[in-house]
């Protein structure tokens, strides 16, 4: 482990004309960073970096890493809004060039925003004494961009009227608490069934449990898992129950996906199911039941409280006529 000093093109949101402090210390603000989305490989990437190279978002992520530069630049903000770049020191890994082989073209390494010391919102957290908490709207594809913020809210997306999605979350006295693997830093959720055209799915009690001592089972969200993967036993109850709502809809030849939440629209006649089977001979211990996928979370605001060990999410946002492209960086002085 080496310290890296990661030049990050956060955008602290803060009224035009503020500046840094005496001691070159930002105020006491969310930050916040642009989610932009890879068409080639379907990851997700923040802006972070000496000379703007991209940091991959993966959501379980431990801590930041990248093939570590002999020098970091600042990197200069082009941003007419009121906000303005922040630089600080984070602790990271130094990898090889190798590892970048299956990232986007240009991306430096990884940024883990998961819920153990060293992940960017913890770190975010203590060097800037912001809130130890973040937000993250993941944009689809063709989008322009989706946001996150590490240290507050609000999250305001432009709409008619504006509204802030995050309004309340954080505030919660009694919010949705996520589940701890022993085994890793992700995040799980507590899911007890899974309904199809309002009919619940046969599965067998217990089929979603997280197993605390060996860290097998559950239910994991993951941005680098393009689409929601299940194990074998819950995929095929799964299946049967859509074939089943949707037998009067022609099939066409199988194939991979490409291209909401349960289907990829693949071109102007076809659609794809966008799950994903993991057959028995992948499951090994510490493995998920399900990998809930970047895809399903799309265009969903997900709101993670770190020292509530809180999650919640909202949305689809498309429900109330905005997505996660309409994040609004000019109204982060409110």
């Amino acid at each position: 482990m080496s310290l890296l000093v990661f030049s990050l093109l956060l955008l602290l949101v803060s009224p035009q004309g503020t500046t840094l402090a005496a001691d070159h210390q930002p105020p006491v603000k969310p930050i916040l960073t642009p989610i932009l989305k890879d068409p080639s490989t379907s990851l997700y990437t923040i802006p972070i970096k000496d000379g703007g190279a991209p940091l991959v978002l993966e959501l379980a992520g431990p801590l930041l890493w990248s093939t570590c530069a002999p020098a970091h630049r600042t990197i200069p903000c082009i941003s007419s809004n009121p906000l303005f770049p922040v630089s600080f020191s984070a602790f990271g890994s130094c990898a090889p060039d190798a590892l970048l082989a299956s990232l986007p073209s240009g991306a430096a390494g990884v940024a883990g925003p998961s819920r153990l010391p060293l992940s960017l919102p913890s770190q975010v957290a203590s060097l800037l004494k912001v809130p130890k908490r973040f937000a993250m709207c993941l944009p689809t594809s063709g989008a322009r961009s989706g946001a996150a913020i590490f240290g507050g809210s609000p999250f305001q997306l432009l709409a008619a009227p504006p509204v802030d999605v995050a309004e309340g979350f954080f505030e919660d006295p009694h919010p949705f608490r996520f589940l701890k693997n022993p085994r890793n830093g992700a995040y799980y959720v507590r899911v007890t069934g899974i309904e199809v055209n309002n009919e619940r799915v046969p599965l067998p009690p217990g089929t979603f449990d997280l197993h605390a001592l060996s860290g097998t089972g559950g239910v994991m969200l993951s941005t680098v898992t393009p689409y929601t993967t299940l194990r074998s036993d819950i995929y095929r109850p799964l299946r049967r129950a859509f074939d089943a709502a949707t037998s009067g809809i022609p099939r066409a030849a199988a194939g991979g996906l490409a291209g909401n939440a349960s289907l990829v629209q693949v071109n102007d006649r076809t659609v794809c199911f966008a799950f994903l089977e993991v057959g028995p001979a992948t499951v090994v211990p510490g493995s998920p039941a399900v990998i809930f996928g970047g895809f399903q979370m799309e265009d969903h605001l997900l709101m993670f409280d770190l020292e509530k060990e809180a999650f919640g999410f909202r949305g689809p946002l498309p429900g109330i006529r905005t997505h996660c492209g309409n994040f609004d960086f000019s109204m982060g002085s409110s």
